[in-house]
């Protein structure tokens, strides 16, 4: 019967990468804050869905990067999230119900500190990430243009003794 519950619980948090902001709007409602970055054509979303926290990275109106996080607000209507660690069935499933039609390989797993971290790829270069004992599941395209321009960025200001 957990597998079931395990699967419910995070069945709402089906985001997808490549997604708009309005297909975003649509799938969990209004976002509860919105950032723009600094990178030309950057915006950042964050959405609460049941027990989840998600944070969506756009690049020109696309989503190239999301972070789920469990919890819950500290209270009722409020926007200020409270995390609680994933189990590994949690972590899983998410990656899972993320698929968009792809499967994820095997994780990976390695030993960081103590913890183990899992990392899934898709035959399309997404990876998936997750390390015992958090609340978060990162996901993102295997091309990711902001983290792109800020390593172009900082390379330059490196060569120019910055």
């Amino acid at each position: 019967m957990i597998p079931l519950l395990v699967f419910v619980a995070v069945a709402t948090c089906h985001a997808r990468l490549g997604e708009t902001l309005e297909q975003s709007i649509v799938r969990y409602g209004k976002p509860v804050d919105a950032i723009n970055h600094p990178a030309p054509d950057c915006a950042e979303a964050i959405f609460h869905v049941g027990h989840f926290e998600v944070t969506a990275d756009f690049y020109k109106d696309v989503c190239t990067e999301l972070s789920i996080v469990k919890g819950a607000p500290v209270s009722p209507g409020s926007d200020v999230f409270s995390p609680e660690v994933l189990s590994q069935e949690e972590a899983a499933a998410i990656v899972a119900q993320n698929a968009d039609g792809s499967a994820w390989g095997a994780p990976v797993i390695d030993d960081v500190q103590g913890s183990s971290a899992y990392a899934w790829t898709r035959q399309d270069g997404a990876v998936a990430s997750w390390m015992t004992g958090l609340p978060l599941v990162s996901i993102r395209a295997q091309v990711n243009p902001y983290r792109e321009a800020a390593a172009q960025g900082a390379a330059r200001k490196e060569a120019q003794g910055l």
